[in-house]
């Protein structure tokens, strides 16, 4: 079979990436358009389109801007981050561990007065 030389190759578009998905969930819960998104995040439009159909991820800057214009804060903002490959600006092992020590010193000083009460009792 012969081919002519005016055939145009067709290509299929890649799949949305998981924060694109996300970015587009977020986006219709509010009902707004991909416009009404990129004027509150100073974006293209054309970005936003392409930031939800394709696999790529935006930079961190412009990931924070959509957060912001999603009114995305704490859990939900740091979640939105790790979607598209960024650590949160909070430090959760800091906090884990400065809880950690906080809940070792209640239980020391519950110890402590459970001592004492036996000594008083007895």
């Amino acid at each position: 079979m012969a081919s002519s030389g005016n055939q145009r190759t067709v290509t299929k578009p890649d799949k949305p990436s998981g924060f694109g998905i996300i970015v587009r969930r977020h986006r219709l819960s509010y009902g707004m358009s991909q416009n009404q998104l990129a004027k509150l995040t100073g974006i293209d439009a054309a970005y936003v389109n392409r930031i939800e159909r394709s696999p790529a991820t935006p930079t961190r800057a412009v990931v924070l801007r959509l957060a912001a214009a999603l009114a995305l804060e704490g859990v939900p903002k740091d979640r939105f981050l790790w979607a598209a490959g960024y650590a949160p600006d909070h430090d959760y092992i800091s906090e884990a561990l400065t809880y950690r020590d906080a809940a070792n010193v209640l239980i020391e000083a519950r110890k402590q007065a459970l001592k004492e009460e036996n000594l008083h009792e007895g």
